[in-house]
């Protein structure tokens, strides 16, 4: 039988965030994820996180509460925000029973390993 199926890998030229609302503010602007309910779970996700945007802890029933989807919803935009690089999954896999995630910032096409947070 094999084990749980790893989360895919960020991609390269992420960095860290400086603290939850630079987080929130990416995440909202005009270069945060195409997708409504991708934002929506990191949005929820980030109402779980350190205020100094090191780490968040959840899990997908939870964030299902909270944003009125379902889990398998939850856990699709999460893998998507993980391929896009907002997110670094847990290191001890998809069930493991301790869901720590770190947020980040994805490159901007443009400008490669940089972001510039818009301004509020």
């Amino acid at each position: 039988m094999a084990g749980p199926e790893p989360w895919p890998s960020p991609p390269p030229g992420i960095r860290k965030v400086a603290d939850a609302w630079e987080w929130r503010r990416a995440i909202a602007s005009e270069h945060g994820p195409p997708e409504t309910l991708t934002r929506l779970v990191l949005l929820a996700m980030s109402l779980h996180m350190n205020p100094d945007g090191s780490r968040c802890f959840v899990g997908a029933r939870s964030l299902a509460a909270e944003a009125a989807l379902n889990k398998d919803t939850v856990i699709r935009h999460r893998v998507a925000a993980v391929r896009a690089g907002w997110l670094i999954p847990p290191s001890a896999g998809r069930h493991a029973t301790r869901q720590e995630w770190r947020p980040c910032l994805p490159p901007l096409s443009d400008q490669p390993g940089q972001w510039k947070t818009p301004a509020v």
